[in-house]
């Protein structure tokens, strides 16, 4: 299986939905895009050393975090992020994690 096809698999666990086959048409651009931002994250963990959560920029860049569950009810996660006024906030808001513990930046977007 390569990567994309792990991440492919990932993603639908995760979210239920494949952005190519979405339905609702208010939401579709933003699902692609939240895919391709999480696909990308996805290649820098691939490629990146993860990094304690107290040396990451924050100016409002956006990063690829991951936090780690206390309880059993919750999962670990990964998710963008980024830095805004005194948290750090995910696609979804603020993070019901919290803070991340670790983190890595973006790679840079494909030259074409």
């Amino acid at each position: 299986m390569t990567e994309q096809e792990k991440f492919e698999a990932w993603h639908l666990a995760q979210f239920g939905v494949r952005p190519d086959r979405a339905t609702d048409t208010t939401h579709v651009d933003y699902l692609r895009e939240h895919h391709q931002l999480m696909w990308r994250g996805w290649q820098a963990a691939i490629e990146s050393q993860w990094q304690p959560i107290e040396t990451a920029p924050k100016d409002g860049t956006v990063i690829f975090g991951f936090w780690k569950s206390d309880t059993a009810e919750l999962h670990n996660k990964y998710s963008m992020s980024r830095w805004f006024d005194s948290a750090w906030f995910d696609p979804d808001g603020i993070s019901e994690y919290s803070t991340p513990s670790s983190w890595m930046p973006l790679p840079q977007p494909p030259k074409e």
